[in-house]
Formats: C-alpha cells, structure tokens, sequence
C-alpha cells in the first residue's frame, strides 16, 4: 500500500503558557498540531500517535514547506494536553530566517504547518482519525491552504483532490471491515450454543466461547459438590447402620471420588454387621479375591493354591492378613 503524505497547517497559538526560559528568551511556543481539530475532510490527527523519532533527529523548519528555504529548526517538541508544541528558533546569520523572525514576532506571520506521513487511519464515532503518522518536517506559513488547515499529498507530493481523500478513506475502511471478518463461517449449532446472531467478530467469538468455558466450570463444580455429598451420606448411613467405623469413612470417601464409588457400594450393601476386617483393604481387591472375602488361608490352599500364589503377586495386603488366619 502506498504511503501517504499529510500536510497539516494550524493556526499558530500565541497564547499557550510560556516557562520562565522562554520568556527570558523572548519566544513563543507555537501549536503544531491540535489533538481535538477536525479539518474540512473530516480527518483529525492523532497526536500521541505521531512519531518523532526522525524529525527530533533533524528538526528543521522549513518555509512554506519548501526544502530549500530552512529558516531554523525547532526546539522543545513535546505533546502537552493534546497538542504538538515546539519552540522556533530562527537562523539570525540568514537573510531569510532573519527576515522570517521578525515578521514571526511582530505577529505579521502567524501561521505553522507540519508535513507527516500517515501509517495507520481509523474511523472513530464518525470522525477519521490518524492514529498512527511520523513527522517529517514542520513549517511557518503565510496562510494555511484551506479553512481546516489541512492538505493531503500522495508518494509523488502531488495534491490529492477531496474525492481522492475519500478514495483513500474508503481503502482504510475496507481494510478494517477485513480485520472483523471471521476466517470461516461457524455452523448454526454453534452460534446456538454461543449465543450468537448476526454478524460477529473474532473477538466477540473469543468473549462468548470464554464465557461457555466459566459456565462449564461452574456446572462441573457444582456436580462435583453434589456427588462428593451423596458419597458422604451413603457412608453416613452405614456407619450408622454399623457396616463401616467412622475410622474407616475417610478412606472410603476417597476411594469414591477416585471412581471407587460402585466397588465401596457393593461391599457396604453386602454387609449385615460391623465389619472386622479393613473394608478399604476389601476394596482394592483383585477381582480374583472378589467374592472370597469369607475364605480363609487353608480354603485358598485347598480350593485354588494357583490362585493364591497370584493373590500374592497381585494383592501382597491381602495375602497377609489371609496368612493371620493361620496364626490365629
């Protein structure tokens, strides 16, 4: 995209406050630009968004915009409540820039103009603004070139008619219509689920999928909540009914929120009395044990020695409190 070249000419502001240094100085601080104007093309510039890297590099001021003709430079660029200000400092030893100064401080030229290039423009509530420039030189003038002090040039300095500068404000709009369109089209299902209608940006996609994830979330909690509290009374009840201890609850309730759930129900409904051995231990059993749980060691050795010796391999806990059997 070709870059553009702006001119802005402002009416210069005599009457901005002027520090002690100034004063001693005899200068005067010109406005080269007003934050909140809005010229006869409807475009407003962007101060915080210019860019004076290159031009307090080389800050020179020009006449008439004309390279040839530097009259001075400027000091003290600086963007105070929205505006550009900058102190002049003409060239005494020119016969130009001498001539300029005295015109310039016996207030018979009264007119600065700034030149920048425009990186970036966007409409805002209406008006369109520069929000992205750089400022490539600044100017005294003798009359700004149109009531809203402003003139537009394309890459080649040419003057851009107005409804070139509406062609170009055209393109920039363009440009922004493409930024909001979504890069592929979301099936009816999902604008369902997300609640969306219409047309619809990226972002707004971004905002309602977020919102669906917090909602997911909350729901996922409270179903957790919920179980947790259903495992919680069911062991209740079988302590009460004396089929668990109260030391045995905690481990129990672990193990049913670890998806135990179905194997600790199982177990606690078989009971008839309180239970003499570990029914946590009873719960990690194989499935080989499963079942067996009245055996004793020398039933397992007469009925299913094989599988005794994988109950050891696989349940070494129960394996031993299998051989206590014998002891006792």
């Amino acid at each position: 995209m070709a870059v553009f070249f702006l001119r802005v000419e402002i009416i210069a502001h005599f009457c901005i406050v002027i520090n002690q240094q100034d004063i001693m100085a005899d200068k005067k601080r010109i406005c080269l630009s007003d934050g909140s104007s809005v010229n006869s093309y409807g475009v407003r510039v962007d101060v915080s968004g210019i860019d004076l890297n290159r031009f307090t590099s080389n800050p020179v001021m020009l006449y008439m915009h004309c390279y040839d003709d530097v009259v001075g430079r400027w000091e003290n660029i600086a963007i105070e409540s929205n505006k550009l200000v900058a102190d002049p400092v003409f060239d005494d030893g020119d016969e130009q820039g001498a001539n300029i100064k005295r015109k310039f401080e016996n207030d018979f030229l009264r007119a600065a103009s700034m030149g920048i290039t425009i990186k970036d423009m966007a409409e805002v509530d209406g008006v369109w603004v520069i929000t992205k420039s750089e400022l490539l030189e600044a100017s005294i003038v003798s009359v700004p070139s149109d009531a809203g002090a402003i003139v537009f040039y394309d890459d080649n300095r040419k003057v851009l008619s107005i409804d070139q500068v509406d062609q170009l404000k055209l393109s920039f709009n363009n440009n922004q219509l493409n930024s909001k369109k979504m890069p592929f089209e979301l099936s009816q299902k999902t604008k369902d689920s997300l609640q969306l209608s219409g047309e619809f940006t990226p972002k707004e996609v971004e905002l309602a999928v977020a919102e669906k994830d917090k909602k997911i979330t909350e729901l996922e909690a409270q179903v957790k909540t919920q179980t947790e509290a259903q495992y919680s009374a069911f062991l209740d009840g079988a302590e009460k009914d004396g089929k668990i201890t109260a030391a045995e609850k905690p481990e129990l309730l672990t193990l049913s929120i670890a998806g135990g759930f179905k194997n600790v129900k199982a177990i606690v409904d078989g009971k008839t009395t309180s239970p003499s051995a570990s029914l946590a231990d009873q719960v990690t059993k194989t499935n080989l044990s499963a079942g067996r749980e009245g055996w004793d060691y020398v039933r397992w050795m007469k009925e299913d020695s094989k599988g005794l010796m994988k109950l050891k391999a696989e349940n070494p806990k129960e394996f031993e409190r299998l051989q206590l059997t014998i002891k006792n």
